[in-house]
């Protein structure tokens, strides 16, 4: 039969074995825990030699073999889930496109004492305008936000009222927009003009972009793989995202002054406005 004292060494055996075997996979140190199994297994021997001294529970180097080969399971599988070789990046392609869409807002601000006639002024100068802008096809117009407000004098007296009503014109035709817009001038002032690419042309763009966008970022990501030295990846999320192509405002000093009738309307240069797509996402690499 097994002396103690060869138990003893057998344990203490097994665990300079695990010291050198068994890894410490980042916060999941497996030593440790194979020290505590061995100590149980100790002391449950110990402890069933006190509660049958006829009895001698053999000692089994099979049962310690056993635990070690069940500690060296868990941590191979709590090693799988440890950090993940994960690279995050992003790629954006982007088109200059012509603004080829102008967008207008007009608007009379007008005094009255009577409230009733106040409004009745408002609403004849839109319809004034908007009949201006039916021998224009390709402008639309629409009238826009109308409202009115009391004047009050120093001693908060009621003196009068003072309503604005706003006059909104779209156009691809630079060219009727800008007549139009020296005609209705006379009784309207304007009050922000600005061109840019118009819904169906951006749309039209980012559909060819976001093609080109994934293409890179496929290409940045094999470019990734071979420089890290990866045999593969797999993609773990990707967003996609578009931008661009509002236009830019005009300043109204610049913009369209109202000019005599005998002047030429002014020649409308929308520009250029960018259109972008970016793709961001994350790999993971591996061997």
């Amino acid at each position: 039969m097994m002396t103690m004292t060869k138990k003893f060494a057998i344990i203490i055996t097994l665990m300079r074995v695990a010291h050198v075997i068994l890894p410490d996979v980042g916060a999941y140190s497996t030593r440790p825990l194979l020290y505590k199994t061995l100590l149980c297994l100790r002391t449950d021997q110990l402890a069933m030699q006190r509660e049958n001294s006829m009895t001698r529970f053999p000692f089994k180097p099979l049962l310690l073999v056993s635990a070690l080969l069940a500690v060296t399971t868990v941590a191979q599988a709590r090693e799988s889930d440890g950090p993940r070789n994960r690279i995050d990046f992003q790629s954006e392609v982007a088109q200059v496109l012509p603004n080829d869409l102008m967008r207008a807002t007009l608007s009379i601000e007008l005094s009255d004492r009577n409230p009733g006639q106040l409004a009745r002024a408002l609403t004849q100068a839109m319809n004034e305008s908007l009949a201006k802008g039916r021998a224009y096809g390709t402008v639309k117009l629409a009238s826009g936000n109308q409202q009115s407000w009391p004047i009050y004098s120093e001693k908060q007296k009621l003196e009068g009222w003072r309503g604005r009503a706003e006059l909104t014109l779209e156009s691809k035709d630079f060219k009727a927009a800008g007549e139009l817009l020296s005609q209705l001038q006379d009784k309207l002032q304007l009050q922000g003009l600005n061109f840019v690419v118009s819904e169906e042309t951006r749309l039209a763009a980012e559909k060819k972009l976001t093609t080109d966008a994934i293409t890179a970022f496929r290409e940045k990501a094999d470019a990734v793989r071979l420089a890290w030295g990866a045999k593969s990846y797999s993609l773990v999320q990707m967003n996609l995202s578009s931008g661009g192509g509002g236009g830019y405002p005009r300043p109204p000093m610049v913009m369209m002054m109202k000019m005599a009738d005998s002047a030429p309307a002014a020649e409308m240069a929308g520009g250029d406005s960018r259109v972008s797509v970016n793709v961001s996402g994350s790999i993971e690499l591996k061997d």
